[in-house]
């Protein structure tokens, strides 16, 4: 679990990095009047940190299932 963690972040970083020095735009979300623009590797770095709590616990229930079986 802690290597999967270690990767789990240094690929975020390597990816936003990378998102961020090929293209320095700005995209804008606007939802219920409420807008909120940011570069696009955050927003890359914000689904991907997303992502990977979503499969972290998806793994953790998991890992007890089958502590339980």
């Amino acid at each position: 679990m802690k290597k999967y963690i270690i990767f789990s972040v240094l690929l975020i970083g390597t990816i936003s990095l990378f998102v961020y020095t090929q293209t320095n735009a700005t995209t804008t979300f606007s939802l219920f009047g409420i807008s909120v623009t940011l570069l696009d590797a955050v927003w890359m770095a914000i689904f991907l940190i997303l992502f990977f709590i979503l499969s972290l616990i998806s793994l953790l229930l998991f890992m007890r299932n089958s502590w339980e079986a």
